[in-house]
């Protein structure tokens, strides 16, 4: 039992690791790319967007896998989907607040940041799903898949390398 654990966190880990550093590489290849205050734009839009999608958590993927670990019920997937919508919105203010109050991004960009959290959220449900299921493969391939639009973005359109055409790759 603590071997098969082991071996299964460990694919889980090195699997992380791995895109976390094509993650590194790829905004290591943005920032060379990209003119300084894009590149921070990106960076802090990127920062931002994982703010509020932690806010959006509010804790329910541990939640959620404590319930699912005790047996497999479609009701806790609804209830934890029913909660996330309420977190997404919580968040979404969160975030219209501080936008109208800060004008951080143009209004293209906010839009954009609104829609985006709304896949973000429901993912993460179904991380915590997979992770109960032992299907490590799923959320790791659902990372890589994340990372490799925007590398096709830019490796099919490099003339296109603007802010918002990077940013929409991301999403």
């Amino acid at each position: 039992m603590i071997k098969a654990l082991f071996l299964r966190s460990s694919y889980h880990f090195f699997g992380l690791v791995c895109i976390k550093l094509f993650s590194v590489l790829l905004f290591l290849f943005l920032a060379r790319t990209l003119p300084v205050g894009e590149f921070g734009t990106l960076s802090f839009f990127v920062t931002v967007l994982s703010l509020c999608t932690l806010v959006a958590d509010w804790g329910l993927i541990q939640w959620s896998q404590l319930k699912l670990q005790r047996g497999v019920d479609n009701e806790i997937i609804q209830k934890v989907s029913e909660a996330r919508v309420l977190t997404v919105l919580f968040s979404m203010l969160l975030f219209l607040g501080y936008s109208l109050l800060t004008h951080a991004f143009p209004f293209a960009l906010n839009v954009i940041f609104l829609l985006t959290l709304i896949p973000e959220a429901f993912l993460s449900v179904t991380d915590s799903y997979y992770l109960v299921q032992k299907n490590i493969q799923k959320i790791i391939g659902k990372q890589v898949l994340k990372l490799l639009v925007p590398c096709m973005f830019i490796v099919l359109s490099p003339s296109n390398l603007s802010l918002t055409n990077i940013l929409l790759s991301f999403m």
